[in-house]
């Protein structure tokens, strides 16, 4: 069953991939702060095909518990899992391990992959406890990242860990000819559900895509099975590439090409966002899709249906076009690909025939549609709510 099918429902109806939302770290904390368990809540906590790890003495327990397998670690404040990692979410042939000692805890993960590309997630992290708490020192192979934080405040989404963060390489291979680099230098922060924000100037690229685009940040976070998908049939292990255009250009926009009646017209700042989620089946096949979004509320493109709604001496009339989502597949070059918007509050005038006609969009409007397989148009939908007067002369 082909996985790079595009899942127009999901497209229509905006249920669309997106990162966790955003942890407000402060940029001050108090290293002395301490999150603890109650022993209640301790005794009463049990995994299957686990170990669990007491740490520390009795009279003064830990602000989390570990529990360590084979193929997957957990860590828990509160009685929630806030760190996990799992063997299974990540592609490659991962090998997870464990040391502990009194005052000291290493785990690290080797041979890992974020599903989808070539973004290492090996990792060593020490845990030591000092008279201040639990102190992490984390090493990330991918950039140079390395950080020390405050274990507990950093499993509870207090403070992200921080790092320079230094890298020139193809991060995602969209097709033969296309993808994601990553270039130059950068600030990293990294949380303990697998998000990675880097920000720097320009050090995200998309490359054979529409004239790509730019952003000075890139998110990369793992997507967990079940999760929203602009394919039909995601695999179980995804990542999720998030850039921002925010005051850059970028010149992506559908091509329909020029031998259309019709046109469809961008604005300098035709999308706001790209989202790309790549991923890994069972069998090592790779499904990839790339999704731009416009945010705005105004309209960011404009439909012009054609002459014969003008007249030979009026200029062509356009229907705004607000809401944009343009999402394309990736199998062996350019596969599908589909443009879905809502049309503009704004009424704009169709002229015809005598007859002038407005159209608006509105909250039960049905969307503007256009899917194209390989480069030709396939399906164009223009149904934009209409009201049809005669012309006054």
């Amino acid at each position: 069953m082909r996985c790079t099918q595009l899942n127009l429902p999901a497209l229509c109806a905006r249920r669309l991939p997106k990162p966790r939302p955003d942890i407000s770290a402060p940029d001050l904390f108090d290293p002395l702060r301490s999150l603890t368990m109650t022993r209640r809540g301790l005794l009463g906590w049990a995994v299957s095909a686990a170990v669990a790890i007491p740490l520390g003495f009795a009279a003064d327990p830990p602000p989390f518990q570990l529990v360590a397998g084979n193929k997957r670690v957990v860590f828990r404040t509160g009685g929630s899992d806030r760190w996990v990692i799992d063997t299974r979410s990540f592609a490659g042939s991962p090998q997870l391990s464990t040391t502990q000692h009194k005052d000291a805890i290493r785990i690290e993960l080797k041979d890992a992959r974020y599903p989808g590309t070539r973004i290492p997630a090996d990792f060593i992290c020490d845990l030591t406890r000092r008279a201040e708490g639990w102190q992490m020192h984390l090493q990330l192979e991918w950039g140079g990242f390395e950080s020390r934080t405050p274990f507990a405040s950093w499993l509870e989404g207090d403070v992200p860990a921080r790092s320079r963060f230094v890298m020139n390489s193809h991060v995602c291979d969209l097709g033969s000819s296309a993808g994601v680099l990553v270039a130059g230098q950068a600030h990293a922060e990294f949380f303990p559900d697998w998000r990675l924000y880097l920000s720097g100037h320009e050090v995200a690229k998309l490359f054979g895509v529409g004239g790509g685009a730019a952003s000075d940040s890139l998110a990369v976070s793992l997507l967990a099975p079940g999760k929203a998908s602009i394919l039909t049939h995601p695999p179980e292990r995804r990542t999720l590439l998030a850039m921002q255009r925010r005051e850059l250009a970028w010149p992506l926009r559908p091509d329909p090409g020029q031998q259309q009646s019709w046109e469809l017209i961008a604005s300098d700042g035709s999308f706001d966002l790209i989202h790309i989620e790549t991923g890994e089946s069972s069998s090592g096949e790779p499904c990839r899709a790339l999704l731009a979004e416009s945010r705005g509320e105004g309209p960011s493109f404009w439909f012009v249906p054609g002459k014969h709604l003008g007249g030979d001496n009026n200029p062509a009339q356009r229907v705004g076009l607000r809401n944009a989502r343009y999402t394309m597949t990736f199998d062996g070059g350019h596969g599908e690909s589909s443009f879905v918007a809502d049309y503009a509050a704004e009424p704009a005038c169709l002229d015809a025939d005598g007859f002038s006609s407005g159209s608006a969009g509105s909250a039960g409007a049905e969307r503007f549609e256009l899917t194209m397989l390989r480069g030709e148009v396939k399906q164009l939908r223009c149904t934009p709510p209409l009201q049809i007067k005669p012309r006054v002369a």
